[in-house]
């Protein structure tokens, strides 16, 4: 049996179709902001070299800033690691493991990634815009929580969890953990 079709609504039919996709993909994933729920360590470990103590505070209704004490009990250069582990929180609860990257080159890498944020946060405790970063103890005050990441134009909305352990010689030295929703990007 033959159908008759007019080329009229097969195009309707097909724009239908890629309309109700684009809908589908553009209410899950897009250009985006993320806004930062919690800054933390990890649980602490003996052999633990980079420390931080944070605390954030509410700047304005869309702002949150972060004040915090760094210990950076070794240089932070190019010989770290950092190994991401990103969970994803749906249906209640983390789905662990959602994706997970490890960063050589430590140093140089969070520079290339986040040139504006790393800038702004060494100016405010007082350190040059290059590697390596020198060990001590700075203090960070009323940082903004409010950058973009250019590196990545689109991304999944929902909540996450990043994990980042700081490895030397495949060996712990720090951990950093922070939750974050991934929203639609606001027009301004």
């Amino acid at each position: 049996m033959m159908i008759n079709v007019s080329r009229y609504s097969l195009v309707r039919s097909i724009l239908v179709v890629i309309f109700t996709v684009y809908m589908a993909m553009s209410q899950t994933m897009g250009p985006y902001d993320f806004e930062i729920r919690t800054f933390e360590n990890c649980e602490r470990h003996a052999g633990d070299k980079i420390l931080f103590e944070s605390r954030m505070n509410k700047y304005n209704r869309s702002i949150y800033t972060i004040s915090a004490q760094v210990y950076l009990g070794i240089d932070a250069d190019d010989s770290l690691t950092a190994h991401v582990d990103l969970a994803l929180f749906t249906n209640g609860g983390w789905k662990e493991n959602f994706y997970k990257q490890k960063f050589t080159e430590g140093c140089s890498t969070i520079r290339r990634l986040a040139p504006k944020p790393v800038a702004s946060i060494l100016k405010s405790v007082g350190l040059e815009d290059r590697c390596p970063f020198p060990k001590g103890n700075y203090t960070l005050k009323a940082w903004p929580l409010k950058f973009e990441l250019n590196f990545i134009p689109t991304f999944f909305y929902g909540k996450y969890r990043f994990t980042v352990m700081i490895k030397k010689d495949d060996r712990r030295i720090g951990c950093l953990r922070t939750v974050v929703d991934i929203i639609p990007k606001k027009k301004h």
